[in-house]
């Protein structure tokens, strides 16, 4: 029932009756006003940690020169500076587990997002900023 409810919320799916809106506007699909934080994590194997990090700043415009420093300021907060040059596959899986909250909330702060859905678990829980 919730993963159904934050599907539709997201445009992933249609509901089986009614509408669902954001922002006053009904959702028919996927847009770029709406972010999801999904509870797995998944990192880019081809990307450095940093540039995991600094996916999310670029992706949304900014330089590489503006990306870089906003991803050492989360490395530094999550503990994890000295692995900045290295690849997931030679974290442990404690440490992925720490950069992956930061990449997706951040990812979908960032990116001001008028609605985040967290589908962590079975409760769904909706931010509006």
């Amino acid at each position: 029932m919730c993963r159904r409810l934050l599907n539709c919320i997201a445009g992933y799916i249609r509901p089986s009756s009614g509408a669902v809106t954001v922002d006053g506007r009904i959702v028919e699909r996927p847009g770029p006003e709406r972010g999801m934080v999904f509870q797995q994590y998944s990192l880019f194997p081809w990307k450095t940690v940093r540039d995991n990090i600094a996916f999310g700043p670029l992706r949304t415009g900014r330089r590489r020169a503006e990306a870089l420093p906003i991803a050492d300021h989360f490395l530094e907060m999550i503990g994890l500076t000295g692995f900045a040059k290295h690849y997931p596959a030679e974290l442990s899986g404690g440490m992925q587990q720490r950069i992956f909250p930061i990449l997706r909330v951040k990812s979908a702060l960032i990116s001001k997002k008028s609605c985040v859905i967290f589908a962590l678990g079975c409760a769904p829980t909706i931010t509006d900023k």
